[in-house]
């Protein structure tokens, strides 16, 4: 994935920011088991689980370089089967670790990076 340096320019999904180092990426411990993950299915408030972690996207889907329709397809919704067609599972820790709320309640944490 390109990378442009720390200022990334979220309206050109070609350039994102810096990544982060993978050594310093850590799950939350926090837990949220689906029911509540269901409930932030709104564009102003939105959480995505993948791979059994949970996302708070609501301030993050401009940053997105597929584009926020590919992630208000997934409100509220477990989105591990789409992520793997399309991701590394590195970029959650690279690219979108501030993000990462915790986990999904009765999941393994399954990314590998």
């Amino acid at each position: 994935m390109p990378t442009s340096g720390a200022s990334g320019d979220s309206s050109d999904p070609g350039k994102v920011s810096k990544p982060n180092a993978l050594r310093d990426f850590k799950v939350p411990d926090k837990e949220f088991d689906m029911e509540e993950i269901k409930k932030h299915n709104k564009k102003e408030d939105l959480w995505i689980a993948v791979k059994g972690v949970v996302m708070d996207v609501t301030n993050w889907v401009d940053e997105h370089p597929g584009g926020p329709e590919a992630l208000f397809t997934h409100m509220g919704e477990d989105a591990t089967e789409e992520f793997e067609m399309l991701h590394d599972d590195e970029v959650i820790p690279k690219y979108a670790a501030g993000i990462v709320i915790g986990r999904v309640k009765g999941q393994e944490v399954r990314l590998e990076y």
